[in-house]
């Protein structure tokens, strides 16, 4: 029910930054101002849980290959079998995670097709970020952004680590504490915990097979089987494209406002932004590439133009001089 710009400018007013995943503010806002109207001075979450106590331990079998160690490799992939993971998917974590990523995984993976086990198209950084190309270049980024997203770590407690630091979690939870009066506490990023699971090596994650079996045999004497060996994943926002519909009109019209913005036409590239907004798909996305680039790129796009457009302007500093979130100008 929280107005999507809205939704937006907590993060910018109250958390300083624009929000990285824009479909999930308002719903987030909307938890907080239920939990305010009900009095609740504490939030309890898990967002370090798949890093640490929960992690899947995905890098396994990259690590035994990596390693020469044939037997093993086998025996896992064999084992995940009787959970539903097929010889493709194994073949695909082994060559598409840690050290066995380079090399001939480049190879192997054209020839065997290996990423057709993915649900999500693999697509290049300027089709998912709304970066201008002319400022990425001028940033002295790696060039192997371009084609990859992601630079893959060399084991998975790089890679965990390096999740940790993408977003500012103190801001966000300093935020949410000014705008709405409660703490966030979250029991799966105790640092003796994660430190702990950082320490453990990557089969402890997936013994037999089975993924995430550290926190399935810790709580296998609390939770029924059928809760604890469920093996299907939620998806994360999965109204952001009922979200877009329904927010269409505000969202062309903040990104206009955005293209006659100075500041945002040096860092994104609006443009391009100009024409997703004229080609803007009507009854549903046609095709995975297509509603990965309109919530992915023009969400952030949006995001952080609306950010610092008001940066630019002078409206931002003003609202958050007064510590309310007014109507949007």
């Amino acid at each position: 029910a929280t107005p999507l710009l809205e939704a937006m400018d907590f993060y910018s007013i109250d958390c300083h930054s624009p929000v990285l995943n824009v479909f999930n503010a308002p719903w987030l806002v909307g938890i907080g101002m239920e939990a305010q109207r009900r009095g609740i001075h504490t939030l309890m979450r898990a967002v370090f849980g798949n890093l640490a106590a929960s992690y899947d331990g995905s890098y396994a079998l990259a690590e035994l290959l990596g390693q020469g160690k044939i037997f093993d490799w086998l025996r896992l992939i064999a084992q995940r079998r009787n959970y539903g993971f097929g010889v493709r998917q194994s073949l695909s974590l082994s060559l598409n995670y840690g050290p066995m990523r380079e090399g001939f995984r480049s190879m192997l993976t054209r020839v065997l097709h290996l990423d057709r086990s993915s649900d999500q198209p693999s697509l290049g950084l300027f089709s998912v970020s709304p970066i201008r190309p002319g400022f990425f270049k001028s940033c002295g980024l790696s060039p192997i952004l371009v084609s990859s997203t992601t630079i893959p770590q060399k084991n998975s407690r790089l890679a965990r680590l390096q999740a940790i630091s993408r977003i500012d979690s103190a801001a966000v939870i300093a935020g949410a504490k000014r705008r709405f009066g409660y703490d966030f506490v979250d029991p799966m990023g105790d640092r003796r915990l994660f430190e702990y699971c950082l320490s453990l090596p990557e089969e402890a994650f997936c013994r037999g097979g089975r993924p995430r079996s550290l926190i399935r045999d810790a709580i296998e004497s609390r939770l029924p089987s059928m809760v604890r060996d469920e093996l299907r994943r939620g998806r994360q926002a999965a109204d952001a494209a009922a979200l877009m519909a329904d927010n269409r009109e505000q969202i062309v019209a903040e990104i206009r406002r955005i293209q006659r913005s100075d500041l945002a036409n040096r860092y994104l590239d609006m443009p391009a932004m100009g024409k997703l907004i004229d080609d803007w798909p009507y009854g549903g996305w046609p095709n995975a590439a297509i509603k990965q680039t309109y919530e992915g790129k023009l969400l952030r796009a949006l995001s952080f133009g609306h950010f610092i457009r008001r940066m630019e302007d002078g409206t931002l500093q003003a609202r958050i001089r007064q510590g309310v979130i007014a109507p949007n100008a």
